[in-house]
C-alpha cells in the first residue's frame, strides 16, 4: 500500500510482479523480456520508468548470462569467493559478463574504473555472510573492496573536464 519512489520503486515493482505470478526471476524470462512487458512490470502511478530501454537491455543481458553461467552463486563459488583472482574473481567476472556493471571511462589514455555496483553486490553479500553464522561462505579478500565511488565523484570529474558524458 505504500507508494515507492526513486530506487525503492524498482524492487517494489519486482515484488508486485512476483506476487502476480510473473516469472521475473527466471533467466529464460529475463533473456526474452521485451519493452512492452517491462512497461507493465514497472508501471508507476504517475510516470514511466526512466531509461526503460536501457534497463530492459540490462535485464536481458542478466538473463542470457545467467542462462549460460547458471547463477550468481556459481560466479561466487567459481571465483572461490575472491573479489579479484587473476581475472576470475567475483568483481572481475561481474564486470566482464554483465554490461550494466561495467562502469568505465577513459581519460588521457587510461581507464577509470568506477565499478560502484560491481563492488556493492559482493559487499552486500559479505554483510549477509558475516551475519549468517557460517551458513554462507565469507569473501576471502575483503581487504580488496575498493572505495565505493559515489556519483558525486564522476560529477566532479565531469566538472574538471576529465570525464565526458555522451549518448
Amino acid at each position: 500500500g505504500t507508494v515507492q519512489k526513486g530506487s525503492g520503486a524498482m524492487p517494489a515493482c519486482v515484488k508486485r510482479a512476483l506476487d502476480s505470478g510473473v516469472p521475473i526471476l527466471s533467466n529464460d524470462y529475463l533473456a526474452g523480456l521485451d519493452t512492452k512487458e517491462a512497461r507493465i512490470i514497472f508501471k508507476g502511478l504517475n510516470s514511466r520508468m526512466p531509461m526503460l530501454a536501457a534497463r530492459v537491455a540490462s535485464l536481458r543481458n542478466v538473463g542470457v548470462v545467467l542462462s549460460e553461467l547458471g547463477s550468481f552463486s556459481k560466479i561466487f563459488s567459481d571465483a572461490e569467493y575472491y573479489l579479484f583472482n587473476n581475472g576470475k574473481g567475483i568483481i572481475e567476472k561481474i564486470t566482464e559478463k554483465f554490461l550494466s556493471y561495467k562502469d568505465i571511462s577513459r581519460f588521457d589514455g587510461n581507464d577509470l574504473l568506477f565499478y560502484k555496483r560491481a563492488q556493492l553486490f559482493p559487499m552486500m553479500y559479505y554483510g549477509r555472510a558475516l551475519d549468517s553464522n557460517g551458513k554462507l561462505p565469507l569473501i576471502r579478500d575483503p581487504e580488496n573492496f575498493g572505495v565505493i565511488t559515489d556519483y558525486a565523484v564522476p560529477n566532479a570529474l565531469r566538472t574538471l573536464g576529465i570525464l565526458k558524458y555522451h549518448r
